[in-house]
């Protein structure tokens, strides 16, 4: 017996390192965008950043990998190349595999959670108009990461993120500048386009929205730039009588009014993005 006792003391003894290690681990999902060095404004390649880090803790340290994808810049469609960390001392970000729309990453390790951290940016549009080698058009910069949005999605001692309920399989979710946003009522996918409730629009993007019963039309927006839509027709129309046609018209389903969220989105001058793999929609604007 005292045999047997001394044994599992032993092993336990021997385990205990790896498990204190294996609940160390951490990941969250950050908010972050890409400044302009010395501005508060956004850097012209945060165009290609997506608003959510990952970051993973563990033994003391943090990885922070970020995702980019291909951006339009001056009728040209550039890419990130390389990014540096440039402060203290200058190190070259890893690159790695991307996810959904974002086709690349880059990981970097810093001690602890900060919320401005140093780069330099390569985009190969800006060497090609700096004579076209790799770097000649460096652009200082800052990646800002949102600590206090911040939200974990692996918590210590976990080997994986819990499974979403297989209900929830299918959902969707918003984005709008990093954050999730909830609607009233699910959105969901028609003939490829993202619908989503009319409060929705009001509520994320800040426009005025107005329904008139009689005529079944929706009106997003005020004076010259507000728009109409019309329950069932596949045309939005402008304040000043320029049409734009849609794919999906919009609808009433379950007692909401369902609207296509890329076309109000883009009209009224945000971004509107499509991770399939994430199933999100992402919103800057």
């Amino acid at each position: 017996m005292k045999k047997f006792l001394s044994l599992a003391l032993a092993l336990v003894c021997l385990l205990a390192p790896n498990v204190a290690r294996a609940e160390s681990s951490k990941t969250y999902e950050v908010p972050v965008a890409l400044k302009h060095a010395t501005a508060e404004k956004e850097s012209m390649a945060n165009k290609a950043l997506s608003p959510v880090a990952e970051v993973k803790e563990e033994g003391g340290k943090l990885t922070y990998k970020v995702y980019v994808k291909p951006l339009n810049f001056m009728n040209q469609q550039g890419n990130l190349t390389n990014l540096f960390v440039t402060a203290p001392g200058r190190e070259e970000a890893v690159k790695g595999a991307g996810k959904g729309v974002y086709t690349k990453s880059f990981s970097f390790v810093r001690s602890g959670k900060e919320n401005l951290v140093d780069v330099a940016v390569w985009v190969d549009v800006m060497d090609q108009m700096q004579g076209g080698a790799p770097g000649a058009g460096e652009q200082k910069a800052r990646l800002a990461f949102d600590w206090s949005q911040a939200k974990m999605i692996q918590g210590a001692g976990s080997k994986k993120a819990p499974a979403a309920p297989k209900a929830n399989k299918n959902a969707i979710t918003i984005l709008v500048n990093g954050k999730e946003v909830k609607t009233d009522s699910p959105a969901f996918i028609k003939d490829g386009r993202t619908m989503v409730p009319v409060r929705f629009i009001s509520e994320a993007l800040g426009l005025k929205v107005g329904w008139e019963q009689k005529t079944r039309t929706v009106t997003v927006g005020e004076g010259a730039s507000s728009m109409k839509l019309v329950i069932g027709s596949k045309t939005i129309v402008r304040a000043d009588g320029k049409k734009t046609a849609i794919d999906v018209a919009a609808m009433i389903q379950n007692g909401r009014t369902m609207v296509p969220i890329r076309a109000i989105g883009e009209l009224s001058g945000a971004k509107v993005d499509w991770n399939g793999a994430n199933r999100q929609v992402i919103i800057q604007k």
